[in-house]
């Protein structure tokens, strides 16, 4: 267990403040074991040595037999430094899953990530919410709640006129005509307006706009648009204008960071142990490398090294199909800090392989200290 952490100190019972003043008061992981070794507590903390003391409290009376005396039982702190929220909460992760495989889960404060699944070529083929990845056909997220993944759904619905009524697509072509149907905003494929095959490929250009590959419908929508007016059929022609603009519900800060998983790159930039580096970490679906820090104002060179080893992790890590619950979890780590507070989640950006060094540059250098306030120096 000691390999698990670059830090043990063994003590005897009950712990003195001197035993205490070993402890560095930075942010980092820490263990309480027994004399058994076996683990008692695992927990991040800002300042280590005051989250120990805190924890390590002489207890109440009232709470004496509700709880073991943590003071008596512990005889050895196993402790790791990490500069950032982020990675204290990403080896906080990794630390549960090995210490505590069965139930790690349990100690998490991150859910898994909320996610939009289709398969165009199921049978009764329909958008849904997730959060299980890994799942055949198109996922794409993350979202910062069901709430958003549901509207995501229902824009795509709507713009789609897909059916909404999965338990009434399953009837088909035998199902009643529902009320979209006869508002006309659902092709019908449940009671046989439409056969299920083209509704299929209806489904499949849906879920291709889902994905990012919006222009061809937005392109085909403004020409429909043209033409109605054209036409001099302004009714049309205003019902073609509302749904375009109904396109733009996608571009709420809910759907930023939307993308199918096997496009799920993200850099994050982090605060370091010197507030004179930035700790540099890329994504690749589950899987998380640590790049070789860059300073605040990186060279040409360090730009250049840092790229070229991003591109390596993409090259072998493997194509994000995520099914083991670790891997489930360490995409809800990546999703819960897209979206939160800026002072938590350093810098995040979207991974291209075409990027260049100057985009680098400019990224990284526009992570001031503001925006790592409350993270470094601790």
């Amino acid at each position: 267990m000691n390999t698990l952490f670059s830090h043990a100190i063994a003590v005897e019972p009950p712990l003195s403040e001197e035993a205490l003043a070993d402890i560095p008061a930075k942010r980092g992981v820490l263990l309480l074991a027994d004399e058994r070794d076996a683990p008692i507590l695992l927990l991040t903390a800002a300042d280590l040595r005051a989250r120990l003391r805190h924890r390590l409290a002489e207890p109440a009376d009232d709470t004496r037999r509700k709880s073991a005396d943590l003071r008596q039982i512990t005889r050895k702190i196993l402790y790791t430094l990490t500069p950032s929220h982020w990675e204290a909460d990403a080896t906080f992760l990794e630390l549960a899953r090995s210490l505590f495989p069965a139930s790690f889960a349990e100690l998490l404060s991150w859910r898994r990530a909320w996610l939009v699944h289709v398969d165009p070529s199921e049978e009764f083929p329909h958008f849904s919410r997730t959060r299980q990845p890994g799942q055949a056909g198109l996922t794409v997220g993350p979202f910062p709640s069901g709430q958003a993944a549901r509207g995501f759904i229902e824009t795509i619905e709507d713009l789609f006129d897909l059916c909404r009524d999965v338990a009434c697509l399953r009837q088909s072509p035998h199902g009643p005509a529902c009320t979209y149907w006869q508002m006309g905003r659902c092709t019908g494929p449940c009671h046989g307006a439409i056969s299920l095959e083209p509704y299929r490929q209806q489904v499949a250009e849906a879920a291709a706009f889902a994905s990012g590959q919006r222009e061809p419908f937005l392109s085909r929508l403004r020409e429909r648009m043209r033409q109605a007016a054209d036409a001099t059929e302004f009714e049309r022609a205003a019902g073609l204008k509302k749904r375009l603009d109904r396109t733009r519900t996608l571009d709420h800060e809910d759907y930023a960071h939307v993308r199918p998983m096997e496009q799920w790159r993200f850099i994050l930039v982090q605060p370091a142990a010197s507030k004179k580096w930035r700790d540099v970490f890329l994504a690749v679906g589950p899987a998380v490398t640590k790049i070789a820090p860059l300073s605040q104002t990186p060279t040409d060179e360090q730009l250049a090294a840092t790229l070229a080893a991003m591109a390596a992790a993409c090259d072998t890590a493997a194509q994000p199909s995520p099914t083991s619950t670790a891997d489930v979890y360490r995409l809800g780590l990546i999703a819960h800090y897209l979206f939160s507070s800026p002072a938590k989640r350093g810098a995040i950006i979207h991974y291209s392989p075409d990027m260049t060094p100057q985009e680098l540059r400019a990224f990284v250098e526009s992570v001031g200290e503001k925006r790592l306030a409350g993270q470094q120096g601790e």
